[in-house]
């Protein structure tokens, strides 16, 4: 390739690299952009949790970009009727109020990293209560099941997210701890790894035929909810025994 080649090709280059800047700069400062990026967002966030049986309330969202930032003032998740599956691992839960939040996304390594942070977070579930289980070397929840299609779902969705959770005040069920930062992220298609940076600890959750493991590292006993068949039967052996 002669100079005058050379030169004609750098000028072709300069020009796409300016037209994509150009783009992208139009792109991020177009309010109708903004708008139905905040719409498209609400409507998603409302309809993942009434997919649950949970009504949402999620209102006055701003989005900005480089970075990318989604604030919200208040997001109100409630149940206010009966579950489907009234006791899969999905449906503990009662209520949950995150308040003033900013949500950063920002690229990583091999996946995406979102950051949310919370002035306060509110959750209320229901208690769970254990059953020993000798033969799984595990413990049963005596209330709840676990649905694999719920961990298929949640894996479906956030494999390729590294997910950061931080509130300045997390409330649950009454009880106030304050500074709470939690990490999450699949590790592989049947593995969650959970992390407590601040207290130094982590939690496996990880989806076998029969039950959803718990597995602290560094304890010999482990935890899990078994499968929805499995927990009927050897719930009503259990119930038989009494």
């Amino acid at each position: 390739m002669d100079h005058g080649q050379t030169m004609k090709l750098l000028k072709w280059m300069t020009f796409l690299i300016l037209s994509l800047f150009v783009i992208i700069v139009a792109l991020t400062f177009s309010q109708e952009t903004a708008r139905n990026l905040e719409k498209n967002f609400r409507k998603n966030i409302i309809r993942s949790f009434e997919d649950s049986g949970m009504p949402t309330q999620l209102d006055d969202i701003e989005i900005s970009f480089w970075p990318l930032l989604i604030k919200w003032p208040l997001l109100n998740i409630a149940r206010n009727s009966a579950s489907q599956l009234p006791n899969s691992w999905l449906q503990i839960f009662k209520s949950i109020k995150l308040s003033n939040c900013t949500l950063s996304i920002s690229p990583g390594w091999f996946r995406f990293n979102a950051e949310l942070q919370c002035k306060e977070v509110y959750v209320r579930h229901l208690q769970v209560r254990w059953l020993e289980v000798e033969s799984l070397n595990s413990a049963l929840s005596r209330d709840f099941f676990f649905v694999h299609s719920d961990f298929r779902n949640l894996e479906g969705k956030q494999r390729w997210w590294n997910i950061i959770l931080k509130t300045e005040n997390l409330i649950i069920n009454g009880k106030n701890i304050s500074h709470f930062h939690l990490n999450y992220y699949f590790s592989s298609h049947t593995e969650l790894v959970i992390e407590w940076p601040n207290l130094k600890e982590k939690m496996h959750l990880i989806n076998e035929p029969e039950q959803l493991r718990v597995v602290f590292p560094g304890v010999k006993k482990n935890y899990g909810f078994l499968s929805h068949s499995l927990h009927a039967e050897i719930n009503s052996l259990w119930q038989n025994s009494l």
